[in-house]
């Protein structure tokens, strides 16, 4: 699939997934647009998509957390942040939030996939953080 044209066939991929419980738009241009997909429904986990290069796509989900797909070929890159964006719409995610003074400073997010589950770790700053966490088990779209 060209490159190019991921987000377009992502964002029609998440609205045949989620039909009305979920706002999804492909926002920007060429190079620097985005899926942006706020839920409908409560508990879902939000998230948007971006290339940050021909060989690099991102996706930030829920309070914080950020997924970067690098390092394979385009295809494989494609193909795993497909998989990733559809265990959030089936609301297997749950993410844990650190905070430092009322602001998230830290956070991590378990994707769990068909084969194995992907942990990421999310920071800002260097500071010290709370220990104790605020965990959050996201639901699953409606339209899933």
């Amino acid at each position: 699939m060209d490159p190019r044209n991921f987000l377009e066939d992502l964002a029609a991929h998440v609205r045949a997934a989620v039909g009305e419980s979920a706002n999804v738009e492909l926002v920007g241009r060429e190079e620097k647009s985005a899926v942006e997909v706020t839920p409908e429904t409560s508990g879902a986990c939000r998230f948007s998509v971006f290339r940050q290069d021909e060989d690099e796509i991102t996706l930030e989900f829920g309070e914080m957390s950020i997924l970067d797909f690098h390092g394979q070929a385009v295809e494989d890159l494609q193909a795993a942040c497909r998989e990733a964006v559809d265990a959030i719409i089936e609301g297997k995610v749950s993410e844990s939030v650190y905070l430092k003074g009322g602001t998230l400073v830290r956070a991590v997010a378990q994707l769990r996939l068909s084969d194995r589950t992907v942990t990421v770790r999310t920071r800002r700053g260097v500071a010290p953080f709370s220990r104790k966490g605020l965990t959050r088990d996201y639901l699953p779209y409606h339209g899933v």
